[in-house]
């Protein structure tokens, strides 16, 4: 009995990490915390975001595009590559991959600790590569931002404040960076702007 204790207190001190969550087609919905990971380039022919996250309990989610690629049509309109509603909580994470060919590369709504790194930002005819619309304490690093949009990156309605760090832009947008927020502190740090275009 004293020896089925002491396991039972030896398991207790680790914690079991699930398996990563292989996405092979899209669309995909996220609902759970946990790492997920694209399996191949993933292109999306129909009117319909790529992946959207909406988390409805805390907990980390971390999306890892592999170095692949996420492909929409460039042609319609109101929809994200990557959209993240409202996860309550959770800490997002989106890394390493290409998101191009959306109205939206990545958007996210109404939520916090949003972190896009390593992407990079093909842009057809975008609205906006990256938007955080009431978003706060997260970050746009190491990103590249390329092709025609209308906005690199939107910014609108944080609280808190957002970080912009380590990215470059090839000045194919026709804004660069767009904030808009009242008495939020925001951190713009070694960015490269092409100076021939901004």
């Amino acid at each position: 009995m004293l020896l089925m204790a002491a396991f039972g207190l030896i398991m207790s001190a680790f914690t079991v990490q699930a398996a990563p969550i292989l996405i092979t087609a899209l669309p995909f919905n996220i609902t759970a915390p946990g790492t997920y990971f694209a399996a191949s380039n993933l292109n999306l022919s129909s009117d319909q975001n790529g992946i959207t996250i909406i988390v409805p309990k805390a907990g980390a989610v971390v999306l890892d595009l592999k170095g692949f690629t996420l492909s929409g049509l460039a042609t319609r309109t109101g929809y994200s590559g990557v959209a993240i509603n409202n996860p309550k909580g959770s800490s997002i994470t989106v890394r390493n991959g290409t998101i191009q060919a959306w109205t939206y590369g990545v958007s996210a709504t109404a939520c916090s600790n949003v972190h896009v790194t390593n992407i990079t930002f093909i842009g057809q005819n975008n609205l906006c590569e990256a938007v955080f619309n009431g978003v706060s304490s997260s970050s746009i690093n190491r990103c590249a931002f390329t092709g025609s949009a209308q906005y690199a990156i939107q910014d609108e309605s944080t609280t808190t404040g957002n970080s912009y760090a380590n990215n470059t832009f090839d000045g194919g947008q026709i804004v660069t960076l767009s904030v808009q927020s009242i008495n939020a502190p925001l951190t713009l740090a070694d960015c490269d702007f092409d100076p021939t275009k901004n």
